[in-house]
């Protein structure tokens, strides 16, 4: 927003009550201010998040809705399926990893693996999150083993934290250290289509 310009005050915050559905009262004020409402972004998980869009696309407001991958993914594109089509279509998801039927050479190792020791599963955000962890700690474990010292949390940690240039091959290099414990800062879009499957999204 910082970059476009959009001042603090031309901000609309609505909000509900943690661990309830109760939405309504946030859409009445994004309705009462539609004429200055072009997008919405979600900070909230996934039922009261998929009950907000509904409520949204039944009003028919031409807004923009988009959600962080705190919102729960898969979750939110099951609850669009049992609202039935139409609903998902155009919803914009930010996700932490790349989409996972994409072709980054990561991705691919992913679905691999996945089709190897867990055929049965689908592939997904969650699955290509932990996937992609676990690849960090086994550098880790390894750096450990090479370096002789006896295998404790410390010494696991001090070898996380000596990672660097790190390529799991998704896009961004992966660099640790003592005060930097994200592995990655970037953000990949994703978008639903009316069957509520997720597709690849560029963002700029």
């Amino acid at each position: 927003l910082e970059k476009y310009k959009v001042q603090p005050e031309n901000i609309l915050r609505v909000g509900y009550d943690r661990n309830t559905t109760q939405i309504s009262e946030a859409v009445n004020k994004i309705e009462q201010n539609k004429d200055r409402v072009e997008a919405l972004i979600m900070v909230a998980t996934f039922k009261p998040a998929a009950l907000m869009v509904q409520q949204i696309k039944d009003r028919k407001l031409n807004i923009q809705v988009a959600a962080v991958s705190f919102v729960g993914s898969e979750l939110l594109a099951q609850q669009f399926k049992e609202m039935g089509t139409g609903y998902a279509e155009g919803v914009i998801v930010t996700q932490v990893v790349p989409y996972y039927l994409s072709s980054a050479s990561g991705v691919l190792r992913y679905r691999a693996a996945l089709k190897k020791y867990f055929p049965l599963s689908k592939p997904g955000f969650v699955s290509l999150e932990g996937f992609l962890a676990a690849e960090c700690m086994v550098e880790g474990l390894k750096k450990t083993e090479a370096s002789g010292i006896a295998l404790t949390t410390e010494t696991v940690i001090n070898s996380l934290e000596q990672i660097n240039n790190l390529d799991l091959g998704i896009g961004p290099i992966i660099n640790f250290g003592p005060s930097r414990h994200q592995a990655s800062n970037r953000v990949w879009g994703t978008v639903l289509d009316q069957k509520a499957e997720y597709k690849e999204l560029e963002m700029q």
